[in-house]
Formats: C-alpha cells, structure tokens, sequence
C-alpha cells in the first residue's frame, strides 16, 4: 500500500528528505534561490530545500512548491497570485497585457514592458511582459518575493518578483502523462520525459502542454464565447554535470497562444457576459527562449553565469462596439502587431568567510526591443490612423550584498546596485527622444535568530522603477516621464515549532515613494504614462501551514494594506489626495485543508482538498469611482492515487461567483467616456487523469 506523506508528495509512495539543518550564522543566503538543482537530487527535496532556504531569508517570501502545485491545481501565474497575501496579479482581458500589485505597488492600468513594477523570473532570466500570462509548464517551484528587490534583481522589480524555477533533468528514466476533460468545453493534455543520455554525467529533460476550452463571456450574434483559449507549450533542457563542481544547463521553450480576447463590457453589466460586436476579437502570441545556465564551485567562491534570450510576436483584432457610445456612431476596429526581443546577461560570485561572512556579486546586461503598430480604424473620426514606434532599452548594472554574522545569532545585511538604463525612442510621426536614467537600489536589513528555527528580522530597501517616453498613447507618443522610486521598511517574525510541522511568519510594512509612475488607459490600445507626487502604503501579512496528524494539511495567509495617493493632481485638473491606490485591496486571505488516507482493502490512497480564496474591496481606477466589492471563491478537489495513477475531479469557483478583474474609463474626458470591465472566470469541473513511470 502506498505510504501516506505528512509533508509535500511528488507521488504516494515518495519518501522526502528533510531539509538539512543550519545553524544561525548560515540562516540567511543573500543569493537569489534560482540554483540549477543537480539531476542527482531525489525527486521532491528540490522543492523541500527552496522552502527551507525561503524560511530562512530574513524577508517576505511565499513558496509554492511542485506538490502544492500539482494538488491546487494551479496552472498560471495568476493562479499563483490569489494564494499570496496582499498580491493582485491578473490581466486586462488579454493575455499580454497584466494588471500587478503586490503591498499597493503596482500598475494603475497595465505594466509595460520596460518599467514593470513585478519582475518575473525563470531560471534567472527575466521574463518579458508580454509573456507573464503564460501557463506555468514543467515547474519545481514558484516563489513571490514581496516588496522591493531592486539590489539583487535590479529596478523595475519594487513590486517584488515571481521567481520561477524549472524541473531539472534526473538521472534515472522518468515520464508523466496527464490529460483533463470537463465543461466549458476544456481539453488539456501534458506529457514530460526525462533521463541519462550519457550515464549521470549527461541528462535531458523535454515537456510539452496542450490546452483548450471555451471562453465566458459571448457574442451576442452567434452566442459563441469571445474569450476562448488555444495553446501549445513545449520546452526541454540538457544539463552536463561531469562532477560536483561544475553544472551547466541549457534549456529553451516554444509557445504558441491563440485566444480570444477584450470581452469588454459595460461595468455595471458585467454579469451578463454578453457584448454585440462582430468577430473576431483575438490575440496570437507566439514566443521563444533559450538560456544557458553555468556555475563553478571554486570551494571559497563559486562562479555562475546565466545567458537568456527571448523573443514574440503578438497581432491583435478587436472591434470597438464594446463602447455603446461608439457603437452608435457606427463603430469601428482596432488592430496591433507587436515584435519584441531581449537579450540578458549576468555573471554572479558567491563565496563565504566560515563562519561569519557570507557575499555575493555581480554584473548584468540587458538589451530589449521593442516595435510597436496600432491600427485605430473608425469611419465616423475620418476613417483608419496608424500609430507606430521602435523602442529600445539597454540596462547595465552592477551590485553586492553582504551579511556579517555577529555574536553568532544576529546577521547585519547590507547591499547596492547602482543601474544604468539608456531608453531611446523612434515614432511614426518623426519624433526621435533618449534618455539616459541611474538608479540606485540599496537595502539593509537586520537578523536576530532566537535558536535554528526562530528569527526576528527588521530591513529597509529602496525600489526604482525606470522613467521612459509614452509610446502607448497616440496623443503623448514621445512624452517622456520620470523615475519612480520608493523606501519600503519592515519588520517580521519566522518561525517553526512542534519539529516543524507547524510555520507561523508575520510581517509588517510601511512604504513610502515619490514620483509614483501612474498609467491612465484612454482609449483602446492607448495608455497614458504621468507621475503622481507622493504616495504610501502600510499593512501586514500572516502566513501559516500545519500538519496536525498524518496525512492532514491546514494552511491559511492573511493580508492588509491601506494606501493613499497622498499629492495628486491627474491631467485633468483633478486632485486625488486622499483617494485609494489602484488594485489595492485593503483584505486578502485564504483557507485550505488537505487529507490523504489509505482506502481500505486497495492500492489507492484517497484525497479530498478544499480551498476558500477572498480579495476584498478594491477601486480600478484613482477617481475611486470604479470599484470592485470584495468575493470569496471557493475550490474543491477529490481523487484517488497510486504510485503510478491518479484520477482527480475538480471544481474551480465551485459557487459560480461573478466577479469583475479589471475596469477602466474609455475614451475618458470625450463624449465617447464609458465605464468598461472585464468579467472573471466562471465555474470550471472535471477531471485530470495522471500516469507517471
């Protein structure tokens, strides 16, 4: 009979290595947790050692390792995000336009893709925007790090960063074939293989993932859905480990995304999930990555590097009678196409003075392109006007962090990047601009440890994000605006008890910034980039798992942030002092409880999980006239599982509950201004059947 797992399973019958123990003055790594795991490594303590090494950290970090992931069902970043407290992160009713906040830093619209406020990372390389949408693959973990990261992951991270990490080849044969079935029309298979090529010293790894299904919101024409999804994911890697000094991996990914998109409709009825307008609405992305990833241990030092590149292409169609007002004056079309490529470079020491130093440092590049047409097309304005721009990017950066060990329990941290970003712009209509921006991103943080599993922590970190020119935005193309920067302090407690089978972590936090980058969506495919004076933010988080008796997991977070614009006057003449931060919700929490047992008299073992998610009011736009009331969904799974099989029913927003994932003001300060949203997902059920060897 399969033995019950009290921690995380990869499958019943895999037993887990505890995480190794450390002593306090090893508590704290100031390198960010994306090591390539060495194919050596027994299945499921990849994920156990992130999570130890995440606890230790004397900051705001949210594991989800392989096992939570494959029993939560989660199959996207956005996923993720609901299961983190005081962290928005969705989209704009299209796959490559996100909506990010994580503590009240985030985007008022949509980020862009050379300021982001959250940094997206797999396996080191950062991820473009347009691809923070994709379906997560053949993961091991994903990690969401809270609140600036600008010393180690550079600006344009204030938010914080999703950091993803990729299952390694293993030395020994392994294979997973999964398929699901349900309503709304869902299809989804996945399958992976993994194994020696040459002996242990060369292993491969190769994925592939297929999904389709109906969207939810429809025309009114054909009563055919608007929001449909297809697409196909394959990725691989080699890893070459000759001995235990030297690792190098080399992975790269395809994906193709067709999906329906923009099922804009009136904000105030949005439940109706109906819009009259004429298909297609579609967006088509089509994306490649190829990184390799290398690292020496000298013994005192070790040495890695990590080479990316990336590159899309994105084409959309939409048509604008979404806008009753515009529907009345006949209508009209949108389309864009959109190129981008990115190159990154970073070199990376590491090394320690046992036992009381331990250091990192580095250099990166990056170099990102992007070209950009928008075609606006409405007979009753004088018919089609095109907007075009070439963007580039280039970013050098150079940054160290230390942490000395004092009196054996307490680690005094400290670290800097100092940035360099060069933005230079080319449009359409003869405008040429560059600029050049430095960013500094210090942080100094403070670690007391009560004994191996307690510590108390205060930091102070200062995030930027980078200024740039308007290119999103036919009546500003061109228009340059400011940096962003903030100071973020907190205070936290992690700790352990009970031989760790019960985590408690609490945090509290004040952020201040300047020069807030606010982005205002204008009209379709138009977005508007200004500074607001001054904001803040406050709050705290509450994080907690348990295994309270064999086979039973509880697990819960809580989170609250209040943030004010706190000098704002908006193009418009109007001051917003005093008003909400946008896609701020004062409340986050969840619940989830998990069992396993043997099923009696067979080789299955039983599972049943439940999970309750709530986000809390919310305003979409600075008026603070659009807002969102707080919702609660609820999700169940229940399955049978063997070594070799699992057979697990689901249902997602099991209570079918309607609830809106964006909002704007269209054609704001015209006769044409609409209030618009776009609709979140409905109920989904069914089932996914799983065969590993």
């Amino acid at each position: 009979m399969p033995k019950i797992e009290v921690t995380t399973k990869q499958s019943p019958a895999k037993k887990k290595k505890a995480p190794a123990q450390s002593s306090a003055s090893s508590q704290t790594s100031p390198e960010p947790q994306v090591e390539t795991i060495p194919a050596t490594e027994e299945a499921g303590s990849a994920s156990d050692a992130i999570r130890a090494d995440a606890q230790r950290a004397p900051a705001s970090i949210s594991v989800l390792t392989r096992e939570e992931i494959t029993d939560a069902g989660i199959g996207s970043v956005q996923d993720a995000g609901r299961r983190i407290p005081n962290a928005i992160i969705s989209d704009q009713g299209s796959p490559r336009f996100t909506v990010n906040a994580i503590r009240g830093i985030g985007s008022t619209v949509r980020d862009d893709y050379f300021n982001n406020s959250l940094g997206v990372y797999i396996d080191g390389v950062p991820a473009t925007t347009a691809e923070f949408s994709r379906r997560l693959g053949d993961l091991e973990s994903v990690e969401v790090l809270r609140g600036p990261q600008g010393t180690l992951f550079g600006p344009n991270t204030p938010a914080g960063v999703v950091n993803i990490t990729s299952r390694a080849p293993t030395d020994i044969f392994a294979a997973e074939v999964q398929g699901t079935i349900g309503n709304n029309g869902q299809r989804e298979t996945s399958a992976f293989l993994s194994g020696p090529i040459a002996g242990k010293a060369l292993t491969g790894r190769m994925f592939f993932d297929y999904v389709e299904r109906d969207g939810f919101t429809d025309y009114a024409s054909s009563g055919k859905s608007i929001d449909d999804l297809e697409a196909a994911t394959g990725s691989g890697s080699i890893q070459f480990r000759p001995n235990e000094r030297l690792t190098a991996t080399i992975s790269g990914s395809l994906e193709h995304t067709d999906q329906g998109a923009y099922a804009y409709q009136p904000f105030d009825v949005y439940k109706r999930r109906v819009v009259d307008i004429t298909p297609p609405n579609e967006e088509v992305r089509d994306s490649q990555a190829l990184a390799a990833n290398v690292s020496y241990d000298f013994g005192a030092v070790k040495l890695r590097s990590i080479s990316g590149y990336r590159a899309y292409d994105v084409q959309s169609a939409q048509d604008l009678s979404y806008n009753q007002m515009l529907a009345s004056f006949g209508g009209g079309r949108a389309t864009s196409d959109e190129d981008g490529e990115q190159f990154s470079q970073e070199l990376r020491l590491t090394g320690r003075f046992d036992p009381v130093f331990n250091w990192v440092a580095g250099a990166f590049y990056q170099n990102t392109t992007f070209d950009y047409a928008y075609l606006f097309d409405v007979p009753a304005f004088g018919g089609a006007s095109l907007t075009t721009s070439d963007y580039e990017r280039r970013e050098l950066a150079a940054y160290g962090e230390g942490t000395l060990t004092v009196a054996r329990n307490l680690d005094l941290t400290a670290g800097v990047r100092v940035t360099q970003e060069r933005h230079k712009i080319e449009t359409g209509v003869g405008f040429a601009g560059e600029e050049t921006y430095t960013l500094v991103t210090p942080k100094f943080a403070a670690a007391y440890h009560l004994d191996s599993d307690r510590q108390i922590y205060v930091s102070a970190t200062r995030g930027a994000r980078s200024g740039g020119f308007n290119r999103l935005s036919s009546s500003a193309l061109g228009e340059e605006y400011d940096p962003e920067s903030l100071w973020s302090y907190e205070a936290g407690l992690k700790t352990e008890w009970f031989a760790r089978t019960l985590t408690f972590n609490a945090a509290i936090f004040y952020i201040d910034w300047t020069d807030q980058q606010i982005r205002t969506q204008v009209a379709p495919g138009s977005v508007l980039i200004d500074n607001a004076g001054r904001s803040y933010s406050e709050g705290f988080e509450l994080e907690a798992s348990w295994r309270p008796m064999q086979g039973l997991e509880l697990s819960g977070f809580l989170g609250f942030t209040h943030g004010e614009y706190e000098k704002y006057v908006d193009r418009f003449g109007v001051d917003l002092a005093g008003n909400t931060l946008v896609n701020t919700p004062e409340l986050t929490a969840g619940l989830a409880a998990q069992y396993r047992w043997p099923i009696a008299n067979s080789p299955f073992v039983g599972l049943v999980r439940g999970e309750y998610l709530y986000t809390g009011d919310q305003y979409f736009d600075a008026e603070n006239r659009l807002e969102q009331e707080g919702y609660g969904l609820v999700n169940l799974r229940a399955g049978i599982e063997t070594d070799t099989f699992s057979a697990v029913v689901f249902a997602r927003n099991l209570f079918d509950q309607d609830y809106r994932v964006y909002g704007y003001r269209d054609f704001e300060g015209s006769l044409l201004a609409s209030d618009i949203s776009v609709a979140g997902e409905s109920r989904l059920v069914g089932v996914t059947a799983t065969w590993r060897y």
